[in-house]
C-alpha cells in the first residue's frame, strides 16, 4: 500500500504540471482513478471494519459528499437553463477529484499499516524536500522579480504544496524519542520547506502556515508530559532552536529581506492592493451566485465557465468552452467557489468532513502512545489546520493535487490511531464511534461558512453581463472558426425634434 500512496501522490501531482497539455492532463487523472480504485478493490484488505469508518471522522462525510457530487453530474443543476449538458463535461473533473480525496483518505486510513504510514510520510517529505530545493535555486534568476513558481508554474500552487507538508516535517522534527537521524533529517525538510514557502511569497499559504504552526505549538504543549529541567533543557529547546536560527538566517541573508518586505507590506495596505481588490471583487460575484442558487448550486464545474455573468471580469463563457479556463477564471477562494458550484448542500458536507477529522483527531491525541506516532498525529492536524487557512485565498484545491495530499495526510492522521495488532488479538478500531454532539459541531460549522456567505451574496448586485445560450457556448470543431461572443443590442437613438 505504500507504494500505491506514494505514487497517487507523485501521478496527483504531476496531473497538474504545466509542461503536460491539458488533454493528456485529463487523461492521466481518468487513469489514476481508475487504476486506484481498481487496486484497493483487488488488493486492498481493510485493516478494520469498514462499518467503523461511518460512525467516526469524516468516513460519512465523504461518503455522502461522493454521491451528491455524482447527482450533480447526473442531473446537472443548469439542465433547466438550456446548456446543462456544454457544462457537464466541466463537471466531471471535479467528480474525479472528490473521488480521488475519498480514495486517498479511505486508503491512508483503513488499507495502510503503521509502517506502511511512516514509509509512504518519510518518502512524501522527500519529495517535497526536493521540490523545494528545485524551487530555492529556480529562484537565482527571478530573486528580484516575480514569485517562485518551482516545477508548478504557479506560485499558489507551489506556496500551497510546501504549507501542507511543514507542519508535518515540523512534528516529526520535534519529536525528542524519536531516531535522532530521522529527527534531523525532519528539521533539514523542515528548513528548505520553509525557505522555499517564503521565496513562493504566497499570502494565503504564509497566512495557513501561521495557524498550523501555532495549532502544532498548543498540541504539543497540551499533550506533553516532559518538565524542563537543567539536564533536558538542551535536548527540548535544541531541535527548536535550530529551526529558529536556520530560518533567521534564511530570512536575513542576501537579498531575501527586499524580496519579502514589499509583499509583507501588502499585509499592512490591504485595501490599497490591486491582487486583493480584485480577489474580493471575485468573492462577492462567487457569493451573489451562491444566493442565487442556494441548495444545489450552479454545478460542479460551472464557476469558471459562468462567473463573468457576475463578476465581469475573466474570459467569457464561449470562450471558456472553446478552449478551456486557467486561474483568472477562480475563485481564489475554495469555500465560495464550491458553494456556488456544489451548493449549501455540497458546501456543508464538505465543510462538515473536515472538522470531524480536526475533532476526532484533537480527541485522539491524548491516547496515541507518546512518540512518533503521537508527534505525526499532531502534524497531520496542524496540516489541516493549514489548508483551512490556505483555502480563504488560494485556487490550489480546485485542482487534484493539493486537494488529494491534505485528505491523504487526514487520513494518515487516522491510521496513526490505530493501536497494534497484537498476537491472538483482533485489529482495534482507529476512532472510536463519534458522540452526537461531534455530529451537531461538524454539522453547525458547515451551515455557518454557507450562512456567512449568503448572507454576503445578499448584498451583492444581481447576475449582470453576458448570458451562455446553448447555440452560442456549444463546443466547435477543430476547423470551426472561434465563434465570439454576440453583443446585446443596443436601443435605436432616439429622433431630434
Amino acid at each position: 500500500m505504500v507504494i500505491v500512496l506514494v505514487l497517487t501522490f507523485l501521478l496527483a501531482y504531476l496531473a497538474e504540471m504545466p509542461w503536460i497539455g491539458r488533454a493528456w492532463r485529463a487523461h492521466l487523472l481518468q487513469v489514476l482513478i481508475v487504476g486506484f480504485f481498481a487496486y484497493l478493490a483487488a488488493n486492498g484488505r481493510a485493516q478494520e471494519d469498514l462499518r467503523n469508518s461511518f460512525k467516526s471522522g469524516p468516513g460519512l462525510w465523504l461518503l455522502l459528499l461522493v454521491l451528491w457530487c455524482a447527482f450533480e453530474v447526473a442531473f446537472p443543476p443548469t439542465a433547466a437553463l438550456g446548456f446543462g449538458s456544454i457544462l457537464r463535461p466541466f463537471s466531471y473533473p471535479d467528480l474525479l477529484r472528490v473521488a480521488m480525496c475519498a480514495g486517498a483518505f479511505f486508503a491512508a486510513a483503513y488499507f495502510s499499516r503503521i509502517a506502511e504510514v511512516r514509509v509512504a510520510v518519510y518518502t512524501i517529505l522527500v519529495v517535497g524536500a526536493v521540490v523545494a530545493l528545485f524551487g530555492i535555486a529556480k529562484s537565482g534568476s527571478s530573486i528580484a522579480g516575480t514569485e517562485v513558481t518551482g516545477i508548478f508554474g504557479n506560485h499558489e500552487q507551489f506556496g500551497s504544496f510546501l504549507m501542507l507538508l511543514m507542519p508535518v516535517a515540523l512534528a516529526i522534527g520535534l519529536d525528542r524519542n524519536g531516531d535522532q537521524k530521522v529527527t534531523i533529517g525532519a528539521q533539514v525538510i523542515a528548513l528548505l520547506l520553509g525557505g522555499a514557502l517564503l521565496l513562493a511569497r504566497t499570502r494565503s499559504s504564509w497566512i495557513g502556515e501561521f495557524a498550523g504552526i501555532v495549532a502544532l505549538a498548543v498540541l504539543i504543549i497540551r499533550n506533553s508530559d516532559l518538565k524542563l529541567t537543567k539536564a533536558n533543557k538542551f535536548q527540548v529547546i535544541g531541535p527548536l532552536l535550530v529551526l529558529v536560527i536556520g530560518f533567521a538566517v534564511l530570512v536575513f541573508s542576501g537579498e531575501f529581506s527586499s524580496l519579502l518586505s514589499k509583499r509583507v507590506a501588502s499585509f499592512t495596505h490591504g485595501l490599497e492592493d490591486a491582487s486583493f481588490n480584485e480577489r474580493v471583487h471575485r468573492w462577492q460575484g462567487a457569493s451573489r451566485m451562491v444566493y442565487e442558487k442556494p441548495v444545489t448550486g450552479w454545478g460542479l464545474g460551472a464557476f469558471p465557465i459562468l462567473q463573468k455573468r457576475w463578476t465581469g471580469t475573466g474570459d467569457s463563457a464561449v470562450w471558456a468552452v472553446q478552449h478551456g479556463t486557467g486561474h483568472s477564471n477562480l475563485a481564489h477562494n475554495f469555500w465560495v467557489q464550491w458553494a456556488a458550484e456544489a451548493g449549501g448542500v455540497g458546501l456543508i458536507l464538505y465543510t462538515g468532513a473536515m472538522v470531524a477529522f480536526l475533532i476526532c483527531g484533537c480527541r485522539a491525541v491524548s491516547r496515541t502512545p507518546a512518540g512518533s506516532r503521537r508527534m505525526l498525529l499532531i502534524g497531520c492536524i496542524a496540516a489541516t489546520v493549514t489548508a483551512l487557512g490556505d483555502m480563504m485565498g488560494s485556487p490550489s484545491y480546485s485542482y487534484v493535487g493539493a486537494s488529494s495530499l491534505l485528505w491523504m495526510l487526514m487520513g494518515i492522521g487516522v491510521a496513526v490511531c490505530r493501536e497494534p495488532k497484537r498476537s491472538g488479538e483482533t485489529v482495534r478500531i482507529a476512532l472510536p464511534p463519534s458522540p452526537a454532539w461531534v455530529w451537531a459541531v461538524s454539522a453547525a460549522s458547515g451551515m455557518a461558512v454557507f450562512g456567512v456567505i449568503f448572507v454576503a451574496g445578499s448584498h451583492q448586485p444581481a447576475a449582470r453581463g453576458e448570458t451562455v445560450p446553448a447555440a452560442q457556448a456549444a463546443p466547435q470543431p477543430a476547423t470551426a472558426p472561434a465563434v465570439k461572443a454576440v453583443p446585446k443590442p443596443t436601443a435605436a437613438p432616439k429622433p431630434v425634434k
